[in-house]
């Protein structure tokens, strides 16, 4: 793809996102390898926290959420970017990641539970895949296109154009979907359904001179709408569910 001197190739960037995408849609191996390369971009990116007791933790929360997924347990991966960021990512093949900020916002493992569930259902429901596939990343911009380059592979130009999907955020849709199936998620995994909604309230915030959290909101449907599709699902969730506070603190006293 042509990017010297500034300009952007569109014709080639087409074709860069369609090859990507008619390589990657089919075939659950080859979403694998996908998952694998934007794993690694955003490693990276922002550097996987070394605090082993803290991901051990993620991933027992992670875990015990994804078994209730249509995938099962099996293959799932949870891990901490070291960013003071506000933010979480789902990369195709089962790659969940949430940031240390994120970390530092949420207050119960309900909450974090909710937050993973969300994820999860990004990746059970192939969100990421099936705007890939209709080719809705180059709405990224120019930037989005030069993250594809020549120099990297079909994967990397997938990946590169994924990253710029995260950092602009899901479709209203996709985002609706993934809350949804995410509180059931929870829900079965025996969290309280209401640790997704709370958690959102802390995300989005109310002080407009948090950057980390006002940098969130923009990535993200408004929090009413959230709200208002998630409060009429908690009609019909179940009543109980654990919040399990000091286990979380205790999980998380490292960071």
């Amino acid at each position: 793809m042509d990017v010297s001197n500034g300009k952007v190739d569109w014709e080639q960037a087409g074709s860069a996102a369609a090859d990507a995408a008619e390589a990657m849609s089919d075939s659950p191996a080859k979403e694998k390898a996908l998952g694998r390369e934007l794993s690694a971009n955003l490693a990276a990116r922002f550097g996987l926290l070394q605090d082993e007791k803290a991901t051990r933790y993620l991933n027992l929360v992670g875990l015990s959420v994804a078994r209730k997924s249509e995938r099962g347990a099996d293959g799932w991966r949870f891990g901490i970017l070291d960013t003071a960021a506000v933010n979480a990512y789902a990369a195709p093949g089962g790659w969940v990641f949430v940031t240390r900020g994120l970390l530092k916002r949420v207050h119960n493992e309900a909450e974090l539970a909710g937050v993973l569930a969300h994820e999860i259902a990004h990746v059970e429901r192939r969100h990421s895949m099936k705007a890939l596939k209709a080719g809705k990343l180059l709405e990224a911009g120019g930037k989005a296109a030069k993250a594809a380059g020549a120099k990297g592979s079909r994967l990397s130009a997938a990946a590169g154009l994924l990253i710029k999907l995260t950092d602009k955020g899901f479709s209203r849709a996709d985002e609706s979907d993934a809350d949804a199936r995410g509180m059931a998620l929870a829900g079965a995994a025996g969290y309280a359904a209401k640790g997704l909604p709370d958690a959102l309230e802390k995300l989005y915030g109310d002080d407009h001179e948090d950057k980390p959290l006002a940098a969130f909101g923009k990535r993200h449907p408004k929090l009413a709408d959230r709200k208002r599709a998630l409060d009429a699902a908690l009609k019909t969730a179940p009543e109980k569910g654990v919040w399990n506070p000091k286990r979380f603190r205790l999980g998380l006293s490292s960071l």
